[in-house]
């Protein structure tokens, strides 16, 4: 009902549609939390009560923020609207659920930071441009827009590397079978690259078989751009490849990856290089 008479523009019960409609939101979040004070955390994982707690939070760092939504016609009516900027606070909180290592303090205090450095940027860009208290608010609101924005753009970076870091090692934990095939299929599934191919020593006869091998005995994992080898390089030409990865020396074999996400400099050239020792000892061994 409140919904439908927004749809009509009637000045006169507006302030009483908006205020309705802020109880109703009130009484629905009151009994949500009530529900959740209420549960019973022994019979939830400690993963679920996790997830509760974060739930709980983000509606508490967001209710100052919808609360705007409600202020039209009123003494504290702002010159924003900053429910938005609470949708952006909850997609920070989701990214941050889902990182286990990240506890809600970490994040609170990112929120804190966030907070801050708007203050001061909005205080900094109101004493080289004078303007009024609105324009200042509407400054301030930009401002910490783009820094959540940029906030939110990090989290989600590292929630991908954390991601490809745990794949690298459940296929690591998981690896099985032995010789070239199972070597293939692991560093497939870990890298994340299904057209991986495996280049036999019949197809490097046109090569320098002696220095291609010492070069990746010395440096099992390589990495397109980072190496000066005119031989490796050309592998990276002919299969369209961003990594090559060492298999064994008699015969030689390499595997040629299209990984572009995989930075050797990072965590995930890191799994990588495991995922390596793996695939090298399944080539070369035939055990885990």
């Amino acid at each position: 009902m409140l919904g439908l008479l927004g749809l009509f523009q009637f000045s006169s019960i507006e302030f009483a549609r908006l205020a309705g409609l802020l109880l109703f939101q009130l009484f629905g979040l009151g009994g949500v939390a009530l529900f959740v004070l209420r549960r019973d955390r022994n019979s939830l994982s400690s993963a679920e009560n996790r997830t509760i707690n974060w739930i709980s939070l983000s509606f508490l760092l967001i209710l100052p923020f919808l609360a705007t939504d409600f202020t039209r016609g009123t003494m504290l009516d702002l010159p924003v609207r900053l429910g938005g900027v609470a949708v952006l606070g909850l997609c920070w909180l989701s990214i941050a659920m889902n990182r286990s290592g990240l506890r809600a303090w970490d994040t609170l205090r990112g929120f804190g930071i966030v907070i801050v450095m708007t203050t001061l940027l909005s205080i900094i860009v109101s004493g080289i441009v004078p303007m009024d208290i609105r324009s200042g608010v509407q400054v301030m609101a930009i401002i910490l827009s783009a820094l959540m924005l940029l906030a939110i753009w990090q989290a989600a970076i590292a929630l991908r590397i954390e991601d490809r870091q745990l794949i690298a090692l459940r296929e690591i934990a998981d690896a099985d079978g032995q010789g070239p095939q199972a070597s293939l299929a692991l560093l497939r599934r870990a890298a994340g690259s299904p057209d991986a191919i495996l280049v036999e020593e019949a197809d490097l006869a046109d090569m320098n078989l002696n220095d291609l091998r010492a070069n990746f005995t010395t440096t099992p994992v390589q990495q397109l751009g980072a190496t000066d080898d005119e031989q490796v390089n050309w592998l990276f030409s002919r299969f369209d490849a961003t990594h090559a990865v060492f298999l064994s020396g008699t015969p030689l074999r390499v595997v040629m990856l299209n990984s572009p996400d995989i930075v050797d400099q990072d965590s995930t050239g890191v799994a990588l290089r495991a995922v390596q020792r793996m695939a090298w000892v399944l080539m070369n061994e035939g055990q885990a």
